[in-house]
């Protein structure tokens, strides 16, 4: 194989490696996105279902690790005040994207301090 072959090649697994993250990732997302869900037969989730999700699990919404996910909280619900503060799939990508990994650790229970509310108290 010349190296012009080589570089397609490597190019192309290159490529394929980057699309499957990015499905992995969208899979994850939606996964998260369902969960948040009221009801399964919604396009759309309520936006503030977020940070008082989070909220349940121990993590206040003070909490500097999710500043950007925060501000792009803060800058939806400016952007479309008059508006009902329904999210779509793709919104709520954009807005959790910037902390993914923390917001699904803490949903999926794995950064939980068991029995928060009594631990506040």
């Amino acid at each position: 194989m010349g190296p012009e072959n080589q570089n397609m090649r490597e190019t192309y697994e290159n490529n394929r490696v980057k699309i499957t993250d990015s499905q992995k990732i969208e899979h994850q997302m939606r996964r998260l996105f369902n969960g948040l869900q009221k009801n399964s037969e919604d396009s759309t989730l309520p936006l503030l279902s977020i940070p008082k999700a989070l909220e349940e699990y121990g993590i206040q919404v003070t909490d500097l690790r999710l500043s950007d996910m925060l501000n792009a909280i803060r800058a939806y619900e400016f952007k479309h005040r008059s508006q009902p503060k329904d999210i779509s799939f793709d919104e709520f990508m954009s807005i959790v994207s910037p902390n993914l990994v923390m917001v699904e650790k803490v949903l999926q229970g794995d950064m939980v301090i068991p029995e928060f509310k009594s631990f506040t108290n």
